[in-house]
Parts: C-alpha cells; sequence; structure tokens
C-alpha cells in the first residue's frame, strides 16, 4: 500500500515551478535571465544577449503561460501554480518506507490515490 507524506516544500516567486535535473541548465542558455516579454504585442522574444534565440527563464515561462499552463520544456517539467507565489508543500509517495515518487501540492488539502496503469510513459 503507497503512502504519502509532507517531506518539504517549494517557494515560488514566479508563480511557476520546474522539475529539472540542475545538469541541463546550461550557462549559454542563461542569457540576460529575464523574461523577455512584449506586453503590447503580446508575444515573447528572444533574448538580445543571444544570438537569435530565447533564454532559459523566457522558454520556461512561454511554456507556463500559454496553453493548459504546463510541460515539458528545457529538459525539464514546467508548471504554473493554482495561486500564484508563495510556498508549497512538497509530497513524498512511499511504499514500505522507500520513496516511489514525489508531487508538489498547490492547495492545503490535497489528497492522491496512487496506482500502478499508466496510459503513457514519459523518460
Amino acid at each position: 500500500m503507497y503512502e504519502t507524506k509532507a517531506i518539504g516544500e517549494v517557494s515560488v516567486d514566479s508563480g511557476q515551478v520546474l522539475l529539472i535535473d540542475p545538469c541541463y541548465i546550461q550557462k549559454d542558455t542563461l542569457g540576460n535571465e529575464e523574461m523577455n516579454y512584449d506586453f503590447k504585442k503580446k508575444e515573447f522574444l528572444n533574448d538580445p544577449t543571444l544570438q537569435e534565440r530565447k533564454n532559459f527563464y523566457t522558454n520556461v515561462s512561454e511554456r507556463t503561460l500559454l496553453g493548459n499552463g504546463y510541460g515539458n520544456t528545457q529538459s525539464g517539467f514546467a508548471s504554473s501554480t493554482t495561486h500564484g507565489d508563495g510556498t508549497y508543500i512538497v509530497k513524498g509517495v512511499f511504499l514500505d518506507d522507500e520513496i516511489q515518487g514525489i508531487f508538489v501540492s498547490f492547495t492545503d488539502n490535497l489528497s492522491i490515490e496512487v496506482t500502478e496503469n499508466y496510459e503513457e510513459e514519459c523518460y
């Protein structure tokens, strides 16, 4: 039987969370480290410090601000949060006291039921 319990928290100051292995954040993709966005035209822009491409943060922000607000980007998985900025609980999914997975709860009283049936596998 799976068990879930709070194991930590993540602080958010941009209304979005990114799950990524840090080795995939490459220095040459950071650019000016700002979300480059034209509010009048409502479009994401290339980073002026990079050669005709968007920087890492702009790519992540584009994923969380458009469409359904989540998805794979920059070799990680990004999601917008339901309540914007704040501190969110990280919960672990355990089987026999061994961690099997994690999830971030964007609401206070979220509970999950873990099953082993997967429609799609992403690796």
